[in-house]
């Protein structure tokens, strides 16, 4: 998501709590940092607006509504991926029941990774940067960032297909 608003939240007793750091702005690649100061722990990442490139239209997006990832230990200055993964991820948690404590963040991001085709250790959705394989950037990109861009753009085909959002796909994937 490019030019996005990026919030970072403490998670105390798994529940969402204090704003860390500086709120700030997703780059032109959609990149971003945020330094949490002292705090180490689980932390929930929100992105709202901006927009993105839809693989299934071709065309730049505006994002409607908010995009969330989940980590389970973090400190210092941060970064993750922000995607419709880390978004059913952290739906998956909340449905749990378990809220947002560390391990159970870090075995619902294996597990969804697992889905996506990866083994959840070195390649977990928050960590990989997802790459449209169509693109330039392909050509120097893992291929696990290949196969990551390629589950996205399989999110945005439902969507096209179905005359959706993207809201709507994750919706369906969490059920």
């Amino acid at each position: 998501v490019k030019g996005g608003t990026v919030n970072a939240y403490a998670c105390v007793d798994g529940q969402k709590s204090a704003l860390l750091g500086t709120p700030t702005t997703s780059g032109t690649d959609g990149t971003y940092r945020i330094n949490l100061g002292a705090y180490t722990g689980p932390v929930l990442i929100e992105v709202s607006g901006g927009t993105y490139h839809d693989e299934a239209t071709g065309i730049n997006m505006t994002l409607s509504g908010t995009l969330r990832a989940a980590l389970g230990n973090a400190s210092g200055g941060v970064t993750a991926a922000v995607t419709p993964l880390t978004e059913l991820a952290v739906r998956k948690i909340g449905a749990s029941g378990n809220f947002f404590l560390a391990d159970v963040i870090e075995d619902t991001n294996t597990l969804i990774s697992q889905l996506r085709g990866g083994d959840g250790t070195n390649d977990l959705i928050t960590q990989l940067i997802p790459t449209d394989a169509s693109s330039d950037a392909a050509t120097s990109a893992s291929q696990a960032e290949k196969e990551y861009g390629l589950v996205l753009a399989a999110i945005s085909q439902l969507a096209k297909d179905n005359g959706v959002d993207v809201n709507e796909v994750i919706d369906n994937l969490e059920e």
